[in-house]
């Protein structure tokens, strides 16, 4: 649902900011929650991790981007991806745990297999079934838009219009 004019204004009127009162819809409207959805949590940078909670290449960590699971990872060149934790082909969890080490993700269901920056490195019958004619670049896992750290935390967003972190902190955030 995009957020037009119209509902702009049906949203606003929730918010009493002169009496302080929050209608009750807030907490519980499904429209309201699909847009916040779209307009904050697909939009916005977003805490993913704190750099000590991987530091080794294949240290990874599961959160939440919105609704979707995300696996945060530090990959062998020492940078950190975050990817969605489902499987290209029939979008089945790559990973299970909720953080741990591993030197790649495999989907249970037909074995797909993607390494720790999210490409696609293995297929079974890749030859025999696909006829070597899938493309496996077009079908590695998901990654966030963009992934920076500050201070050690780890911040992600899927909007590749966003703003460079610090600008987004602001002075207030830095």
């Amino acid at each position: 649902m995009a957020m037009d004019l119209a509902t702009a204004r049906d949203v606003a009127r929730l918010v009493d900011n002169e009496s302080a009162l929050v209608d009750r819809r807030i907490f519980y409207d499904p429209d309201i929650y699909q847009l916040e959805m779209e307009q904050i949590f697909a939009r916005a940078w977003l805490f993913m991790a704190h750099e000590s909670q991987i530091p080794n290449p294949g240290d990874f960590f599961l959160n939440f981007m919105g609704e979707d699971r995300v696996i945060v990872v530090r990959n062998n060149d020492g940078g950190i991806s975050v990817l969605v934790n489902s499987c290209r082909h029939r979008g089945n969890a790559v990973c299970r745990a909720d953080e741990g080490h591993a030197t790649s993700f495999m989907c249970t269901y037909h074995g797909w297999t993607y390494d720790l920056k999210g490409n696609l490195v293995g297929v079974p019958g890749f030859k025999e079934v696909y006829h070597e004619e899938l493309d496996r670049e077009n079908w590695g896992l998901i990654r966030a838009a963009k992934v920076e750290s500050f201070k050690g935390f780890i911040f992600a967003t899927m909007d590749p219009e966003a703003p460079a972190l610090l600008d987004y902190l602001g002075d207030v955030g830095r």
